[in-house]
């Protein structure tokens, strides 16, 4: 039978193996987007699935998020 560390909790601490939340001790939080954000990002990704630059930092400021966060849709 084949078995994880995460089907053993005894052998592996859940801080070193990333078992715990399946996530790992590294993972960076996830971004929570308000119903408005969501309106706007999926307006414009709606008409532009490749934003250019301008378009992603105007976004950002209408929407009050990190340039970063404004990415290519791949769930299109």
């Amino acid at each position: 039978m084949n078995s994880s560390p995460c089907d053993d909790d005894s052998s592996y601490p859940a801080t070193l193996s990333g078992c715990a939340s399946g996530l790992g001790p590294h993972r960076r939080k996830r971004t929570t987007f308000s119903v408005g954000q969501l309106l706007e990002l999926e307006r414009v990704f709606a008409a532009r699935p490749y934003p250019d630059i301008s378009t992603r930092e105007h976004l950002a400021q209408v929407t009050h998020l990190p340039e970063a966060k404004i990415q290519v849709s791949c769930n299109s």
